[in-house]
């Protein structure tokens, strides 16, 4: 099967961010290929959005149901709509438009695409590195796949593969738990080098409350 290749971006907040990189997306995807998810957001101008980019497709959710949910509206919209596999970024501006050619390349070499940043303290906050250190070798050890990066949501996904896995995580735990069936359901995965990139953006994570909900997901795929 040819690939069909679309994106889908969750967003909640950072809505200025979201308008700094999309220029710079559009030069990889038609607006027609683009889903964007307002996931709740307040502050998000869909007029502003429409009057600048009148093709992309726009969802939204009147209340924050959280990453994993926005990622499955936005996967099911491409596949309504013959699309076979999906770009998944954040809209925060931490993932650079500028390394999608790495995935369009590997594109169909294997079912998640997942891009794998540089852990150093140059790049990477020392609470980040250990974090995420940690929870790959986790994922690593319940998935049986090599995963450098899970916290990472820069991934090219098999979308029927991956709206097939069923998954019950609503939030950011949504993509550890896509990896853990990911390895369960025999798919492939290749890491992809990207960019380490932190702006002054801030996060969406509540650090206790999300470190509480990854424990008791892996506690429940164990």
């Amino acid at each position: 099967m040819k690939n069909k290749i679309g994106c889908v971006i969750p967003v909640y907040r950072h809505f200025a961010y979201l308008l700094k990189i999309l220029p710079d997306l559009l030069k990889y995807f038609s607006q027609e290929c683009v889903v964007i998810v307002n996931d709740g957001s307040e502050e998000f101008d869909e007029s502003e959005l429409k009057i600048l980019f009148p093709n992309i497709d726009l969802a939204r959710h009147e209340e924050n149901r959280g990453k994993g949910a926005a990622l499955v509206t936005g996967l099911k919209k491409l596949s309504e709509r013959g699309f076979n596999q999906a770009l998944c970024m954040d809209g925060d501006g931490q993932h650079s438009p500028h390394d999608i050619p790495f995935f369009l390349k590997e594109a169909g070499k294997a079912d998640i695409l997942i891009g794998k940043r540089i852990f150093n303290l140059g790049k990477m906050p020392i609470d980040r590195i250990l974090s995420n250190r940690i929870t790959s070798a986790m994922i690593r050890l319940l998935s049986g796949l090599p995963v450098k990066d899970s916290q990472n949501g820069f991934r090219l996904v098999n979308i029927e593969a991956v709206l097939n896995m069923d998954l019950s995580e609503d939030g950011f735990q949504y993509e550890s738990e896509m990896l853990i069936f990911a390895g369960r359901h025999k798919l492939s995965l290749i890491n992809i080098p990207v960019q380490t990139i932190y702006n002054n953006a801030g996060s969406s994570i509540h650090h206790f409350s999300d470190t509480w909900k990854f424990i008791k997901m892996i506690i429940k795929n164990v």
